[in-house]
């Protein structure tokens, strides 16, 4: 289903689909490795601490990547200062932070499963903020996530 959404996206996304599609492979790599990792490391840690030092980590990762990139750090006005903050506190802590404490109580596999359903989620919010309409291969891509999702939920 993800597939089928992210290989029928505009025709005006990007022209390096090899690039996109390499960062997709290592995402999904990484991903899958934070899972097992916070998995085993949620049993010992509470999510809170765990949360913290991912935070963090993935902040000074973040600011190398800025600095050999070449990637100005200054310039930015103040609403856009807020905006990007804005978005890191919701990601963190609306997104990574219940994960984080989901590890504890559930598998690494099931999570990145129900994790297929952040793409339905920001379809939707594509939707509602910015007025894009989905194709109908997207359509049909979400509609077998759904069904995926739901049909490994009852076990």
């Amino acid at each position: 289903g993800s597939l089928l959404v992210g290989l029928s996206g505009s025709a005006s996304g990007g022209s390096n689909h090899f690039l996109g599609g390499g960062m997709a492979l290592i995402n999904a790599f990484s991903i899958a490795a934070y899972l097992l990792i916070g998995r085993k490391l949620t049993h010992r840690l509470p999510a809170l601490p765990y949360s913290w030092i991912v935070f963090t980590t993935a902040a000074f990762i973040t600011l190398l990547m800025i600095l050999v990139t070449n990637t100005p750090l200054f310039g930015y006005g103040w609403h856009d200062w807020w905006l990007i903050i804005l978005v890191a506190l919701i990601a963190q802590f609306l997104g990574h932070l219940p994960i984080n404490a989901a590890l504890k109580y559930f598998s690494a596999t099931y999570l990145n499963i129900a994790m297929q359903l952040s793409v339905l989620v920001s379809a939707l919010f594509a939707f509602i903020l910015l007025g894009e309409v989905p194709t109908v291969p997207q359509l049909i891509g979400g509609t077998i996530i759904l069904a995926g999702v739901t049909l490994v939920s009852w076990k």
